[in-house]
């Protein structure tokens, strides 16, 4: 017998890389609009989509041990720390770029 608790581990990364995509294919129409207009500062942007990228890396290799392709002895489950240690240092560096970014261009005197 199925219930929703058994079903959602199962599904929940599947929905994980539907929604990471979507946030991809939104990133690169971003950072490809640098070509239109030269003054768009789109540094820490670029940040965000190598985090989401690797993210997406991260729920593939999910979605293939949920679904039996791989086991935890080829890929073992702390390298997932691994990915999520590094999105972590990817957003707080693109968070610095931005403030940086503001404090010396905005609030220069």
């Amino acid at each position: 017998m199925t219930t929703t608790a058994s079903c959602i581990p199962s599904i929940a990364p599947v929905y994980n890389i539907a929604l990471s995509l979507i946030v991809f294919y939104l990133l690169t129409k971003l950072i490809l609009l640098r070509r239109k207009n030269k003054n768009v500062f789109i540094k820490p942007w670029k940040y965000l989509f190598a985090a989401v990228s690797i993210f997406v890396l991260e729920e593939a290799i999910t979605i293939f041990k949920v679904f039996g392709y791989i086991s935890d002895a080829i890929i073992p489950r702390w390298f997932n720390a691994v990915f999520e240690l590094i999105i972590v240092a990817l957003f707080v560096y693109m968070l610095i770029e931005q403030i940086n970014h503001v404090g010396k261009n905005y609030y220069s005197e």
